[in-house]
């Protein structure tokens, strides 16, 4: 009789080293749209700088759950047609962006995984910000697979940028499964601000109009 074979057929080990490296053939996007309100009592006020932080934004499917390769995307737009203005009033560029996740599984073995980010700002106004979107690389941390990744950035030089909408992309690129259900973005200027473009409402606009009728009237005579 002859021993049986305890490897598996070549078939099988190509199926499997498939999975195990090509991950990304079958990578799911999951995508997640919110409405956040603004407040003053976001931004935190320094002495050479301030801070808008959204707060903690929970996930709409919780947990998000990213195989290796999966993407999760977050399109967040100000309530109200609020807008976050930047000041680099010193000249100096030094803004600086904040993306903390909060990771229930993300780790294992005490090694940390790799995750890709990207941080998109639209509805850009009063010029270009010098670099839009952002993105590179960060790691989760050990077995709870919370990601935190604050930086400096350059993203004006000089003046005032306003923006009303923010896209966040997460992608998993390490071989253990990612969960979280929450995160929080931030970004950073010599001075940070909340307004909102107000449109005019309509008994407005016709008093407006009543008003300018005359002087038109007034041009076409003479």
């Amino acid at each position: 009789m002859k021993p049986s074979n305890t490897f598996p057929n070549r078939q099988v080990v190509v199926v499997l080293l498939g999975l195990l490296f090509c991950p990304q053939a079958g990578a799911m996007v999951i995508t997640e749209n919110f409405s956040l309100k603004l407040d003053s009592s976001q931004i935190s006020k320094g002495i050479f700088d301030d801070e808008w932080n959204s707060g903690t934004i929970k996930t709409e499917a919780e947990p998000v759950l990213l195989a290796r390769g999966d993407s999760y995307t977050a399109n967040i737009t100000f309530e109200g047609m609020q807008h976050i203005e930047l000041n680099d009033g010193f000249f100096n560029g030094d803004e600086s962006f904040l993306i903390e996740i909060d990771g229930l599984v993300g780790g294992a073995n005490n090694s940390d995984g790799p995750a890709d980010y990207l941080l998109q700002f639209t509805g850009v106004h009063h010029g270009p910000l010098l670099k839009n979107p952002l993105s590179g690389s960060s790691t989760l941390g050990l077995a709870t697979g919370n990601m935190r990744l604050a930086e400096d950035v350059d993203l004006i030089d000089g003046g005032k940028v306003q923006f009303h909408d923010l896209h966040l992309t997460v992608t998993n690129q390490g071989f253990n499964a990612w969960a979280f259900d929450g995160f929080r973005l931030g970004v950073g200027a010599d001075v940070v601000s909340i307004g909102d473009w107000k449109v005019p409402a309509p008994g407005s606009a016709a008093l407006l109009l009543a008003g300018l009728l005359p002087l038109l009237t007034r041009r076409r005579s003479g």
